[in-house]
């Protein structure tokens, strides 16, 4: 189940066109069966590219993954509107499959298509079952490829107001932790103290408050045994609050804080690099599959 999403039920189909008996996806898999049509595609020039993935599409109208690589090739090729075309077949293929909306609304702001995303930006908010988490990680994208703050802190307002409606456990609180960690791992120290500024003035007995000292503990003054006591205050009062995102999250953390192999700083902390970014996605998705199960 896509973290994105609520219970099963609630998100409709993914839009994804399925034809098992397609010659042309047999010919891909006898010549790479390990890794299919990709895996050929990276051996081929990018005109070579755009043939074949048209050939696909011939076989497969308006696969969104296809779709979504012909844009790139466009775009590699520097043929913008080409690309554009196909970000926005792509997302209006599977209007209710989050990771193909994700990424077209990403590449679209790579390919210059802002006026589109802003245009199909209501179509996102209609996605049955979504969780705030989904525009916290979009937003977090348009951050790490600076694609301007704008355009973050449009993507990090859906998603407080997505958590406002107070749908499927998601609260305006919890949206806000995640908002800070997000612009604390893409060094974005100045949003990360906007947003939670924000937390302390609106959310003070949340619980969130403690789990961002336990940030700075852990990442400012490397003091493990501060993190870990704020971590559980965290818990304890998040619980009081019906904070349920905010107490598993700690609590997880906490956990993970105490094993001799991982420490918080790989969780936390930016320095932590690609291990502790995997490791805390990791937890933040068993939290919300946890939660909304």
């Amino acid at each position: 189940m896509l973290p994105y999403f609520a219970p099963p039920g609630a998100t409709g189909t993914s839009g994804q066109p399925q034809n098992g008996n397609s010659c042309t996806i047999k010919k891909i898999q006898e010549e790479s069966p390990r890794y299919g049509w990709f895996d050929r595609l990276r051996r081929r020039s990018e005109k070579e590219k755009i043939a074949l993935l048209q050939e696909g599409l011939r076989e497969l109208p308006g696969h969104p993954t296809l779709l979504l690589e012909l844009g790139d090739q466009y775009a590699a090729l520097g043929k913008f509107k080409d690309a554009r075309a196909s970000y926005t077949q792509a997302w209006e293929a599977a209007p209710q499959q989050a990771s193909v909306v994700a990424a077209a609304m990403h590449s679209l702001l790579h390919a210059g298509g802002g006026d589109i995303v802003k245009r199909l930006l209501p179509t996102a908010r209609e996605m049955p079952g979504l969780l705030a988490l989904f525009w916290v990680d979009v937003g977090r994208s348009a951050l790490h490829c600076q694609l301007g703050q704008e355009w973050t802190d449009l993507f990090w307002a859906e998603a407080l107001a997505l958590a406002a409606q107070g749908r499927h456990s998601d609260t305006v609180a919890y949206a806000l932790v995640q908002i800070c960690e997000a612009a604390n791992s893409e060094q974005a120290p100045d949003m990360a103290a906007r947003y939670e500024a924000q937390l302390r003035a609106e959310h003070p007995h949340s619980g969130g408050v403690e789990f961002m000292e336990a940030y700075h503990a852990a990442q400012d003054r490397r003091d493990v045994s501060r993190a870990l006591r704020l971590l559980r205050q965290a818990q304890r009062t998040a619980r009081q609050a019906n904070e349920h995102g905010i107490a598993e999250l700690a609590g997880q953390i906490a956990e993970v804080l105490q094993s001799p192999a991982r420490s918080l700083f790989d969780l936390l902390a930016p320095t932590g690099g690609r291990r502790g970014r995997r490791l805390l996605e990791e937890l933040l998705d068993e939290i919300d599959e946890e939660d909304f199960a």
